[in-house]
């Protein structure tokens, strides 16, 4: 091949690259809004020439103004949407939609009487499903949070069977109360202690003042919100759920005191405050306050009542049976649940004849 023809070849190539280059160098200002799928725009939404580091993020009206090279395409992209690549208009405003991120969708969670995503609420919650309270074998919801709920006060007034817990989240409000505000499937003021725990599907605690911004002052003592099991769509579905228990006190070698060791001590007792007996043994005449039981106890054949073991229930039992039917259709659902408990006292309950 001559030389000539060699040059100018050789001219023709770096002259087709100077012509690329010159068209690569050359950017194009795009304009454009992003929304959601309601119409509503989005703020802060990230907008990236996609393969470079050249972006932007749109102002409080949802718009946004990018140089990009001829012919790019947009990664536009926010916390909870789908990433969207959007070829911009050459002229005029770029309109995009952005779709929420199914996924990131369902996480929910209950505010007053409606629901909002998950990364939205802030404040000290404590959740307790269902399933936990069940596995606590306990007739009573309150009951089964005693080891759930770090940070919480779970107190009983006395230790017979049915006894009302007192439960305290934030302490004593202006009023002098404690107790939170319930509020059962959305209805505020609700009684928890009318439900069994197999009917329940989760417990929520607010715990910090974040909550009165929905309920108001009733929640300054703190909120329980809890979800009870729903129907669902599809065949009819019936559950059973039922436990039995025994229970036997074990006193590890505490006993009551006998007789004499009960008059040993009374003695014992009034000669540490000087008193003077009256017999030279005892400070009670025995002999005349108690003649019978005193021979008795003498000889041996009588050692006082033994009031602490005449007090227990050897072999109190306790037992939860629960039935519940649920279903549902495309028009409506239905959950029907039914429940019989009880629980024996093992000290102090009236022991049957």
């Amino acid at each position: 091949m001559p030389k000539n023809s060699t040059w100018k070849h050789c001219l023709a190539t770096f002259m087709l690259c100077m012509l690329g280059f010159a068209l690569y160098a050359q950017t194009q200002t795009v304009n454009g809004i992003v929304k959601d799928s309601s119409g509503e725009a989005i703020l802060g939404a990230s907008i990236l020439e996609k393969g470079t580091a050249n972006g932007c993020t749109t102002d409080i009206n949802g718009k946004f103004s990018l140089k990009i090279h001829p012919g790019a395409t947009l990664l536009v992209s926010y916390v909870g949407y789908e990433t969207q690549e959007v070829k911009p208009r050459a002229n005029g405003v770029t309109e995009i939609t952005l779709l929420e991120n199914a996924e990131l969708v369902d996480e929910v969670v209950v505010v007053g009487y409606g629901t909002q995503k998950k990364k939205l609420v802030t404040g000290a919650t404590i959740q307790v499903s269902g399933d936990e309270l069940m596995k606590q074998n306990s007739t009573n919801a309150i009951g089964a949070l005693y080891s759930s709920v770090p940070g919480v006060n779970i107190t009983v007034s006395n230790g017979q069977p049915g006894a009302s817990y007192n439960i305290t989240v934030r302490g004593l409000n202006t009023t002098g109360s404690s107790s939170p505000l319930y509020v059962i499937d959305g209805v505020a003021g609700g009684s928890i202690s009318s439900l069994n725990p197999s009917d329940i599907e989760s417990i929520d605690i607010l715990k910090d003042a974040a909550s009165a911004a929905i309920y108001g002052a009733r929640a300054s003592a703190g909120v329980i919100l809890v979800t009870t099991k729903q129907g669902e769509k599809g065949k009819i579905r019936v559950n059973y759920d039922g436990y039995f228990s025994i229970q036997k006190p074990n006193f590890n070698g505490v006993h009551s005191v006998t007789g004499m060791e009960y008059i040993n001590l009374v003695d014992e007792a009034f000669r540490s405050n000087g008193a003077r007996f009256d017999s030279e043994d005892h400070y009670f005449n025995l002999d005349k306050l108690m003649p019978v039981q005193w021979k008795q106890m003498q000889n041996g054949t009588f050692n006082g009542t033994d009031w602490l073991r005449e007090s227990v229930n050897p072999n109190s039992i306790s037992y939860n049976n629960s039935l519940s039917i649920n279903g549902g259709s495309d028009k409506n659902h239905y959950a029907v649940g039914v429940t019989n408990s009880h629980s024996d006292g093992t000290l102090g309950y009236p022991k049957k004849t």
